[in-house]
């Protein structure tokens, strides 16, 4: 099954054109066409859409009420990023050995 994406999007002076993507199997052309508009930009978003973005999280459903979430974040290109990755990936690696 083989659906087009229309969509041309200008950014900086780049145009990205019309793309194609091919599923195995047939499914919701929603799922196919779906995009970001920061995606592979390197776009940083600012602290107001970040926090807007765990307020909407923390206000999520939870069963019995329960929010248990707990966020940690950390932006690229600082000290505390690499903190973050390296402790991401120390514990997801330890994770895969197990299995």
């Amino acid at each position: 099954m083989t659906i087009s994406i229309d969509k041309s999007i200008e950014k900086e002076g780049t145009t990205i054109q019309e793309q194609t993507r091919q599923s195995t199997y047939a499914i919701n052309p929603l799922i196919l066409n779906r995009w970001s508009s920061r995606s592979m930009t390197g776009e940083e978003l600012d602290e107001d859409t970040i926090m807007g973005l765990f307020e909407a999280a923390r206000w999520a459903p939870s069963s019995y009420n329960n929010q248990p979430w707990r966020f940690i974040y950390a932006k690229r290109n600082t000290a505390n990023w690499n903190k973050l990755f390296n402790l991401l990936a120390i514990k997801f690696g330890q994770k895969m050995l197990l299995y």
